[in-house]
């Protein structure tokens, strides 16, 4: 056999080789996001909703507001770890019972250091013993939540994805289990708020020894043994991604924090723009989804040194579609919608609503144009512009909560992810040479426009609200092809990349 046969066959081989990963990446991936969507939402919009109805708005805000405060340092609990050692396992699977002990125990000193920072700051904030209490648990909640991700990373560097899936669905579902036995089960009678955190404790817990049951048998001869010059490499390699977690967490969870602390009746308060900030966090695991899948691209396309431009507007144009139908449908229906979620009239809540889902809009932005750029590795700059907004956000809410209390939290949200956003696109377009498709901006306006404007006419229509956002939907995917923002040829390539 000629030389030039063997390298067409060979050729053969690899092409059936990339065309098989694909696949297997893309179904995994469909289970993935299908499998989240049809559980996370249902946590958040029905358990976590029932919770706060039946606890009250104080009990619910008491418990938001300490939650967002274990939020913001959380990072300090992964480092860039989890990320680290998925590609490594991924690499090289039969050094796992080397690596597994040695970042067990960084992770425990990570642990440590997470909870000296975290309730050192609680107590400079002039957090009481009940402050103090409730948030060790929910710290320890934290710690449960990322040692199971830590577990995972190693299953499905191991390639085991749709075991991967299942497990990153297991604690919500334990939780809907325990929550739902409390609240409709009346086991104990009516729900109280320590029930809810610790039914989250459980869960975590038994999940993580689900995990390390899974595990248990790839670990052999595993060496305690600490490892200094190793800890201290990854730790340089990984501090600007902590960094930046920490400070976004910081311009993006402080609003329930600072509303709790300055508001005369805080905690109710804090309840009350919770209930709103609830959609908020079902519309984020979507986008965090889609950012998932974005970044290897994006990789690729850097180290292939290939053009982004067609990848980032048609991921623009994908996300900020639902985000713009998202706020239309909250600006029209914002009563009907805090009605269903909190049985109760609102009109503060009302506006909330809306302001957060419009600066969803803008959140949308970043997750695009911040994967992007942190593809780049323009950690520096990002770190930056998240220091910058954390000022912005701070001094926002410091001035807007005390003249006009949960909405004035909402527009300085609004302000700071609009800023954040605005930088990311700024600096992609203009350091990075990506022309910018002003038509497809003209386009992205148009659908806008007629999306708010479509409740309007809607309105005339006799028939349930839900049949009048099922139209909102059909006309507006109408109105996207027949603009040509996106087409199902750009998304069939998008999925094959």
């Amino acid at each position: 056999m000629r030389v030039k046969d063997i390298f067409a066959k060979v050729q053969v081989y690899i092409k059936f080789i990339k065309v098989y990963v694909k696949r297997r990446f893309i179904i995994n991936l469909i289970f993935a996001v299908g499998i989240n969507l049809l559980i996370k939402p249902f946590w958040v919009l029905g358990v976590e909703r029932g919770v706060q109805n039946a606890i009250g708005a104080e009990e619910y805000g008491f418990y938001f507001s300490l939650f967002s405060f274990s939020f913001i340092f959380n990072v300090m609990l992964d480092f860039g770890i989890n990320n680290y050692n998925n590609t490594f396992i991924a690499k090289y699977p039969q050094l796992l019972s080397k690596k597994f002990p040695q970042l067990v125990m960084l992770k425990l000193l990570l642990v440590v250091l997470y909870l000296m920072i975290t309730l050192t700051i609680a107590f400079i904030v002039g957090y009481d013993k009940v402050h103090l209490n409730l948030l060790l648990l929910l710290c320890f909640n934290q710690v449960l939540s990322f040692g199971v991700t830590y577990l995972r990373s190693n299953i499905s560097g191991l390639h085991y994805f749709i075991t991967d899936s299942l497990l990153s669905v297991l604690d919500r579902l334990l939780m809907i289990l325990f929550c739902a036995l409390l609240l409709w089960g009346n086991i104990f009678g009516a729900m109280k708020l320590e029930w809810f955190v610790y039914s989250q404790s459980l869960s975590y817990f038994i999940t993580l020894v689900f995990c390390f049951l899974l595990l248990k048998p790839h670990l052999s001869n595993l060496n305690w043994k600490w490892n200094t010059a190793f800890s201290i490499h990854l730790l340089k390699k990984s501090y600007p991604y902590a960094i930046l977690g920490i400070l976004m967490g910081f311009y993006s969870k402080m609003d329930g924090i600072l509303i709790e602390r300055l508001l005369p009746s805080g905690k109710v308060e804090a309840g009350h723009y919770a209930s709103a900030y609830r959609l908020l966090d079902a519309a984020n695991m979507i986008a965090v989804l889609f950012a998932g899948l974005l970044l290897p691209i994006f990789s690729r396309f850097t180290q292939m040194r290939e053009s982004p431009n067609a990848l980032l507007k048609l991921s623009f144009s994908l996300i900020i579609a639902p985000a713009l139908f998202g706020a239309s449908v909250c600006f029209f229906y914002n009563h009907e919608i805090i009605l269903w979620l909190n049985k109760v009239n609102n009109v503060e809540v009302e506006n909330v609503l809306f302001l957060l889902m419009l600066s969803f809009v803008f959140t949308c932005t970043v997750y695009i144009y911040g994967t992007y750029l942190t593809a780049q590795g323009e950690l520096k700059l990002l770190n930056k512009i998240a220091f910058v907004a954390c000022i912005i956000n701070f001094t926002l809410n410091y001035f807007f909560i005390r003249s006009y209390g949960i909405v004035g939290a909402a527009w300085s949200a609004l302000i700071t992810q609009g800023f954040v956003a605005m930088f990311h696109f700024i600096i992609t377009h203009q350091k990075h040479k990506i022309s910018f498709d002003f038509s497809m901006l003209f386009k992205v306006l148009i659908f806008a426009v007629i999306e708010f404007a479509l409740p309007y006419f809607l309105q005339n229509i006799d028939c349930h609200i839900l049949v009048k956002v099922f139209l909102q939907i059909i006309i507006g995917l109408f109105v996207l092809l027949y603009l040509n923002v996106f087409s199902l040829n750009q998304l069939k390539k998008l999925t094959l990349r």
